[in-house]
């Protein structure tokens, strides 16, 4: 069970740190029914950087593990795949 989420060819996107608290809390969530997920991120981009750093700030509570990689190889390897 695992999520990948590919940044490498987005152009650009309106995320901010508050945006980010609420995906992390809605994860959480999620969680609690299922705490056994794996979350990729695929980012090449400072700012794409940024946004997965944000994210990972606000989810040191739940029990997914995650992990920004910037290649889809890479995170594909590390899920398993």
């Amino acid at each position: 069970h695992f999520q990948i989420v590919d940044l490498s060819e987005v152009e650009s996107f309106d995320v901010n740190e508050s945006n980010m608290k609420q995906m992390a809390h809605l994860d959480r969530a999620a969680a609690k029914s299922n705490p056994h997920i794996q979350v990729a991120v695929i980012a090449q981009t400072s700012h794409a950087l940024r946004v997965a750093d944000a994210y990972d700030k606000h989810s040191t509570q739940s029990p997914w593990k995650a992990a920004t990689f910037d290649s889809r190889e890479d995170a594909l390897a590390w899920l398993g795949l």
